[in-house]
C-alpha cells in the first residue's frame, strides 16, 4: 500500500470547500500499488478517463475521491507518499451509483481550483486501511452486485502460477492468477487476479511463507462473479 495524508475541512454535498468551510480533520489516502488508481478507455479508444483514491480520516471515516483530465497531471506530482496537506477548494458531489469503492453517499472531485498545502506533522496512531468485510460464507450473496465493491479476508490455501488466458470473444489473451482462500469454518472461494495485478502479487513468497505459518490475505475492491460455473 502507498499512503499520503491530507487535512481538509468538513464537506457538504453540492458545495466547494474553502478555508472557512469548517473545522479541519486529517485524512489519509489509501491507495493500492500506485499513487492513483488509473482508469483507461477501451483498447480502441485508449483515453485516460479518471484517477481515483480513497480518503480516510483519523476516526476511520472514508470517502471516494477522483480527478479527471486535464487535471490528473496537475495533481499527480503534488501528492507524495506519506505527506500531509491542507486541502481546499475541492468539489463535493453525490457518490456514483455503481462500483463504489466505499459506502458513502458523497464523494470528492479535484478541480482546477483545488489547492494542496503541505503540513509536516502527521497525527500519531493514524489509521491507514479501510475496508468493509463480507464473510466468505456470504460471498455468494454478492454475485453480480455492482453498487459497491466487495472486500474479503481468508487463509490462503493455494496460489497458481501466472498464465495467459483468452476469454471467449476476446482477440488477445490476458495474464491470470488464481488464489484460493478459506474461512476459519472451512468455506472457500477463488480470487482471480488479471493483468498487472496477477504479476505484482507475490505468489512465490506467499507460497514459501505458507510452508511455516498460515498466510492470511485481505482483498479489497473485488467484484463477485460466477466464471465457468465457479464462484470467484
Amino acid at each position: 500500500m502507498r499512503f499520503a495524508s491530507f487535512f481538509f475541512p468538513k464537506t457538504n454535498c453540492g458545495g466547494v470547500s474553502t478555508q472557512g468551510g469548517g473545522a479541519q480533520s486529517p485524512m489519509v489516502v489509501d491507495m493500492a500499488g500506485h499513487p492513483f488508481n488509473v482508469f483507461w478507455g477501451t483498447p480502441d479508444d485508449a483515453r485516460l478517463l479518471h484517477c481515483d483514491m480513497v480518503l480516510l480520516d483519523e476516526e476511520g471515516n472514508n470517502i471516494h475521491a477522483t480527478t479527471y483530465p486535464p487535471f490528473i497531471e496537475k495533481f499527480r506530482p503534488l501528492i507524495k507518499e506519506g505527506s500531509v496537506y491542507n486541502m481546499t477548494y475541492f468539489r463535493v458531489r453525490a457518490s456514483n451509483s455503481l462500483y463504489k469503492p466505499v459506502l458513502n453517499d458523497i464523494m470528492i472531485t479535484f478541480t482546477n481550483w483545488a489547492k494542496l498545502e503541505q503540513d509536516i506533522e502527521i497525527p500519531p496512531a493514524f489509521p491507514t486501511l479501510t475496508y468493509s468485510l463480507t464473510h466468505i460464507e456470504q460471498i455468494h450473496s454478492r454475485i453480480n452486485h455492482k453498487d459497491y465493491y466487495t472486500d474479503a479476508i481468508g487463509i490462503v490455501t493455494s496460489v497458481s502460477n501466472v498464465s495467459p488466458h483468452r476469454s471467449k470473444g476476446q482477440q488477445a489473451s490476458s495474464l491470470k492468477r488464481n488464489i484460493s482462500i478459506c474461512s476459519a469454518r472451512g468455506a472457500s472461494v477463488n480470487v482471480v487476479l488479471w493483468g498487472a495485478q496477477a504479476t505484482l502479487f507475490p505468489g512465490e513468497r506467499i507460497y514459501e511463507d505458507g510452508q511455516n505459518s498460515p498466510q492470511i490475505m485481505l482483498f479489497v475492491g473485488t467484484l463477485v462473479k460466477k466464471y465457468a460455473g465457479i464462484l470467484t
